[in-house]
C-alpha cells in the first residue's frame, strides 16, 4: 500500500510501464479482495458453529444451582457472545474492506480499460501521421532528385546548344551562299532549319519540364513540412494531455490507497474491540 515513488515522473507518457503498474495494483487489490472474502466467511464459519455449540443442552442432566451449571451457564453466554463477535465482524469485513475493496477494483479496472484504449487510439494516430510524415518525405527527396538532375540537363543543354546552334547556323549560311535553287541544297537547307527548330524545342521542354518538377518538389516540400508540424502539433497535445491524465490518475490512486488504509485501520480497531469482548 505504501509507495514512496511519485506516479507522474515515473509513468510519463502511455508506455507499457504505466500498464504494468496498474497491473501490479491490480493483483494487490486482488490480494486483499481475496483475503478479506476468505477471512469474512471463516468468522462466519466460526459464528455458526459457536451458535449451533451455544444451543446444545450441556446442563440437562445437571442439578440445579451446582456449580457446574453455573460454570455450563457461564460457558453458553461466552459462547453465545464469541459468536455475536465473530458475526459482527465478518459483517464488519464485507461492509468496510470487502465492498470497498471491489469498488475499487472496478475502478481500477474502468480506469485500465480508459487508459488502454486511449492509449491504441493515440498510437492508431501516431502512425497514421508518422506513415504519411514518411511518405511525404520520401516524395520531396524524390522529387528533390529530379528536380536537381532536370536542372543539370537544362543547363548541359544550354551549354550545348549555343556550339550547335552556331555549327547549324554557320552550315545554314554556306548552304544559302550556294543558292536555294538546287533540289539538293533546298533539301539540304530545310533539314538543317528542323535540326535548329528540335535543339530549340528540346531546350524549352528541358526549362519546361524543370521549371515543373521544381514547383512539384516545393509542393512536396511544403506537405513534408506541414506533415513534421502536423506530427509535432499532434505530440505536443497528447503530452498535455497525458499530463492532466496521470496527474489525475495520481490523485485517484492516492485517494483509493488512503481510503484502503482507512478501511484496515477500522478494521483493525473493530477487531482488537472484538478481541477485548
Amino acid at each position: 500500500l505504501g509507495s514512496g515513488m511519485a506516479f507522474v515522473q515515473g509513468l510519463w507518457g502511455c508506455g507499457p510501464g504505466i500498464f504494468d503498474v496498474q497491473a501490479d495494483r491490480l493483483k494487490t487489490l486482488d490480494a486483499l479482495t481475496t483475503f478479506f472474502k476468505e477471512k469474512s466467511a471463516l468468522d462466519q464459519y466460526y459464528s455458526k458453529t459457536l451458535k449451533k455449540l451455544a444451543k446444545l443442552h450441556l446442563m440437562e442432566n445437571e442439578t440445579v444451582g451446582s456449580p457446574l451449571q453455573s460454570f455450563l451457564h457461564g460457558f453458553r453466554d461466552l459462547i453465545d457472545t464469541v459468536s455475536t463477535n465473530y458475526a459482527i465482524l465478518s459483517a464488519k469485513e464485507i461492509d468496510q474492506m470487502l465492498n470497498p475493496l471491489n469498488r475499487a477494483k472496478a475502478k481500477l479496472q474502468a480506469d485500465n480499460k480508459t487508459l488502454r484504449r486511449e492509449s491504441n487510439r493515440f498510437g492508431a494516430r501516431m502512425r497514421k501521421l508518422q506513415l504519411h510524415h514518411k511518405r511525404s518525405r520520401e516524395d520531396a527527396r524524390n522529387l528533390c532528385r529530379e528536380s536537381v538532375l532536370s536542372r543539370r540537363r537544362c543547363d548541359n543543354h544550354i551549354r550545348q546548344e549555343k556550339t550547335v546552334l552556331a555549327k547549324l547556323q554557320a552550315q545554314l549560311r554556306r548552304l544559302e551562299a550556294k543558292g536555294l535553287r538546287h533540289p539538293d541544297v533546298a533539301a539540304q537547307h530545310d533539314m538543317v532549319k528542323n535540326k535548329i527548330r528540335a535543339v530549340k524545342a528540346q531546350g524549352i521542354a528541358l526549362a519546361e519540364r524543370s521549371k515543373t518538377l521544381k514547383r512539384e518538389f516545393d509542393l512536396a516540400d511544403n506537405k513534408y513540412v506541414a506533415a513534421v508540424k502536423a506530427c509535432r502539433e499532434f505530440r505536443g497535445k497528447h503530452d498535455s494531455a497525458s499530463n492532466a491524465v496521470l496527474r489525475g490518475l495520481e490523485k485517484t490512486e492516492m485517494a483509493r490507497t488512503e481510503s484502503i488504509r482507512e478501511g484496515i485501520r477500522r478494521y483493525l480497531k473493530v477487531q482488537s474491540e472484538m478481541s477485548k469482548k
